[in-house]
């Protein structure tokens, strides 16, 4: 009576592992998805803030050359207009990185959803089990060394 009640709770405590094992899985393949789509927006957030930056980037450049025009300043001689090709690669150069920074966090972002994925696809319920299954007959052998 007490092998057959052992051999049932060795059943029950390997179902148990396989759904747990199952539930982790499940749970890891959600959290990667989640985190892939973080990255998608990541990246449509960056686009949007680049095309921002290049307006008001356009805006400056404008307004530097209204400037200059309503003050008498002849934009195309010499002084006026290297601090406005300064301007404008210092504006190149910020806009630069801000995409690689973007893109980088993205990535980071990304290759982090893989590694969720991986460790989901390398959960393996059969070693729960196993390891339940092994646990029972070593308790229903020592319940019955006892005797």
């Amino acid at each position: 009576m007490a092998a057959a009640a052992s051999i049932v709770g060795m059943g029950l405590s390997a179902a148990g592992a396989q759904d747990s094992a199952n539930a982790n899985k499940k749970s890891l393949k959600e959290q990667a998805r989640l985190q892939g789509l973080q990255a998608d927006e990541k990246l449509r957030q960056l686009e949007v803030e680049t095309d921002i930056f290049e307006s008001r980037s356009d805006v400056a450049f404008g307004d530097t050359v209204s400037s200059y025009a309503r003050a008498g300043v002849d934009v195309g001689s010499g002084s006026p207009l290297l601090v406005m090709a300064g301007q404008e690669r210092d504006q190149r150069n910020t806009l630069a990185e801000i995409e690689r920074k973007g893109r980088a966090e993205a990535m980071l972002m990304r290759q982090g959803a893989m590694q969720l994925s991986q460790s989901a696809d390398d959960l393996d319920p059969t070693a729960a089990i196993a390891g339940g299954v092994l646990s029972g007959i070593g308790t229903m052998l020592s319940r019955s060394g006892d005797k």
